[in-house]
């Protein structure tokens, strides 16, 4: 087992609570026309960090890669959605996955799907990195 997989989840917690801030923030302060240049930022560039991360961490180690998108995918937006106020499995309505969740199960606005997809998702990287 590979114990630098434990920088994962601390690097996803990290970057949830930080932009869950940094787009109230920005929400607050920044004008709608320059909110999408900073959205960009949030949505791309750090992203890729997590990316560089798990390059570094894995290196080729394909199990390793699986986990880290198991991790991301459990945690990242339940943790968003807790700093900003809202429901832990709240989705929203701009990204791919939140209108892919919501055409899933419409009835609860994505949320049911959201729920199976973070509950599966944490299970599966939990069992991953205690098997491998």
């Amino acid at each position: 087992m590979n114990w630098y997989l434990l920088l994962l989840p601390a690097y996803v917690l990290v970057d949830a609570y930080a932009q869950a801030h940094i787009t109230m923030l920005f929400r607050l302060y920044v004008p709608p026309a320059h909110q999408e240049l900073i959205n960009q930022v949030l949505h791309r560039a750090i992203p890729l960090l997590y990316v560089l991360l798990t390059v570094a961490v894995c290196r080729g180690w394909w199990p390793g890669y699986v986990v880290a998108l198991l991790v991301r995918v459990a945690l990242f937006d339940p943790v968003l959605n807790l700093v900003k106020g809202d429901f832990l499995f709240y989705v929203g309505s701009s990204a791919w996955l939140d209108k892919t969740l919501r055409q899933l199960t419409p009835e609860s606005g994505g949320e049911l799907a959201s729920v199976l997809l973070r509950v599966l998702a944490l299970a599966g990287a939990i069992t991953l990195f205690f098997l491998l």
